[in-house]
């Protein structure tokens, strides 16, 4: 691989290393706002809500970090 293509994946391997962090960021602040409900809110619909939401953002975060990994390599 030539010098130019290292370096367009090395721009495409930060703007994703941005993603995963603004991700993980995201998560964090709705695993907090839950655990700020009060315990009967968090054993609700909306609780279950955000915490499917903190599951699918680490997961997506997962996802963008083997790619990152793959793409490093």
């Amino acid at each position: 691989m030539n010098n130019k293509r290292r370096k367009e994946i090395r721009k495409v391997v930060d703007t994703l290393t941005e993603i995963s962090n603004t991700l993980s960021i995201l998560a964090e602040e709705e695993n907090e706002a839950f655990y700020s409900l009060p315990e009967s809110l968090q054993e609700s619909s909306r609780g279950d809500d955000m915490q499917e939401w903190v599951d699918r953002l680490e997961g997506a975060q997962g996802m963008i970090d083997e790619v990152i990994d793959e793409l490093s390599n």
